[in-house]
């Protein structure tokens, strides 16, 4: 008897450190999720001071872009969401960022579209397009192409 008392205390303690372990990786993940490089907010909202004067159509647009883009990240706290709206995330922050960049900055889809509908983390693949740009385009002076 003492033999079954140790052998299910023991499960009971394993079944506490793999749901620490899962809270544990699950917060990582949302911390990173939740960073939203400041460098970006402050380098587009220049952006859109410069645009005001020179092209106040444009500011408009990228000032609704980057409400879309901010309102995402914020709306979005679940684990998984579908890759297709992951994807519209990033189309929203490219379309931000190409106002910056222009023609040196382009993204190429290969995404099979019966893959659309797979869960996937929430705000996980901008972070590593994001590093991309800075990481390319901000050392080159070529066009760039995302895959």
């Amino acid at each position: 008897m003492i033999g079954l008392s140790h052998l299910i205390s023991t499960q009971m303690e394993i079944s506490k450190v793999e749901n620490l372990i899962s809270l544990l990786k699950y917060s990582e993940l949302k911390a990173l999720q939740s960073q939203i490089n400041p460098h970006f907010l402050f380098n587009v909202l220049n952006t859109m001071t410069s645009l005001i004067r020179t092209n106040p159509e444009k500011a408009r647009e990228v000032t609704i872009d980057l409400s879309n883009y901010l309102r995402y990240n914020l709306d979005n706290n679940v684990k998984s969401v579908e890759l297709i709206k992951e994807l519209n995330q990033v189309d929203t922050y490219i379309k931000i960022e190409k106002v910056r960049f222009g023609d040196k900055l382009n993204i190429l889809y290969d995404v099979d579209e019966s893959l659309y509908n797979f869960q996937i983390p929430s705000l996980i693949i901008q972070p590593l397009v994001e590093n991309s740009i800075k990481h390319g385009i901000l050392k080159k002076e070529i066009m760039v192409v995302l895959k």
